[in-house]
């Protein structure tokens, strides 16, 4: 049951071999998934990651949640990754297709004057999603690093990453992985 907001919104001014390869991707990390389903990369979707954002919302749990740039829209990468922990049952699973920074000085300065481009305005690239991820105590399940083919070199670098929520166990917060179980 795919709980709402099946279907990419990707912006629009992103170029069309890049949307298509995303929509491509997304329909795979869908089949990947079961039982209840919220998939952020959609606009309702998002919504409910919002309203958890702010306290508002207190849902049933979800098996799995989906993000195809779905996590470009907020500002605050490390609270979306705790929202996601919020919505997300014990030992349920995270897919997430994301544009990845590039580490080191000279990344910076690009990322800095790449938010300047069109194609990325009102969007939120070039962060590290692996290590946000990781600090929400998520347990690494697959990691892929992969480039798309555009001009907009802000949109080539991604990553593909599948976590899981780590069933509560005693003595341990709820959701909180140690890093002997990340490694």
């Amino acid at each position: 049951m795919i709980a709402t907001f099946s279907g990419t919104d990707l912006p629009p001014r992103w170029p069309s071999a890049v949307r298509a390869e995303l929509d491509r991707r997304h329909a795979l990390v869908l089949e990947r998934v079961a039982g209840s389903v919220l998939d952020i990369g959609a606009p309702d979707g998002r919504d409910l990651l919002r309203r958890t954002l702010e306290g508002e919302v207190t849902v049933d749990r979800f098996d799995a949640v989906v993000s195809v740039a779905g996590l470009v829209r907020f500002a605050d990468l490390a609270a979306a990754w705790r929202a996601i922990e919020v919505l997300l049952a014990p030992g349920g699973v995270v897919a997430a297709i994301e544009p990845v920074g590039v580490p080191g000085f000279p990344a910076t300065l690009l990322a800095s004057a790449g938010a300047l481009l069109p194609a990325v305005r009102g969007v939120h690239v070039q962060r590290d999603v692996v290590g946000a991820q990781r600090a929400a105590g998520f347990i690494a399940l697959d990691l892929a690093r992969f480039d798309l083919p555009t001009r907009d070199w802000p949109l080539r670098h991604w990553v593909s990453l599948r976590g899981r929520r780590r069933v509560d166990g005693p003595g341990r917060a709820e959701g909180r992985a140690t890093v002997e179980e990340t490694r």
